[in-house]
């Protein structure tokens, strides 16, 4: 695996949090039928670890993926080095099906939480969102 760089990301959880919980009031949503499964605490945990992840992994590999970039051989697109292990990784978290509906193979959640999980990723390494 490539050795990534330092990440500089940051991000306004509390900011965030406010924005869904105080603004949005999403968890009026958990007393819903389809939403019934989670929790404000259990959303919070997610959003702690997309944050983690972002930090962790894609945010270090967003300065080395720009200079490899992406390229297309022989009808094969090569991703920069990291790309693939962290996509695999992201899907493993369950973080990229998070509000796909569970009878699909998601998580069944809120989309403004999701909402927040993608800008999260997108803020630290916007190819690798894309």
């Amino acid at each position: 695996m490539t050795l990534a760089s330092p990440t500089h990301f940051k991000a306004d959880l509390r900011a965030m949090r406010f924005t869904l919980y105080e603004h949005l009031k999403v968890d009026r949503l958990f007393a819903l039928e389809r939403f019934a499964h989670l929790s404000r605490e259990e959303c919070d945990a997610v959003i702690d670890q997309a944050y983690r992840f972002a930090s962790e992994v894609t945010g270090p590999l967003n300065s080395p993926g720009d200079r490899a970039g992406a390229r297309l051989e022989g009808g094969r697109v090569t991703t920069p080095p990291g790309f693939r292990e962290a996509w695999k990784k992201l899907f493993d978290l369950g973080l990229m099906p998070f509000t796909i509906a569970a009878e699909a193979g998601g998580f069944g959640g809120p989309n403004a939480v999701g909402v927040i999980l993608q800008e999260l990723q997108s803020g630290a390494n916007t190819a690798f969102q894309m």
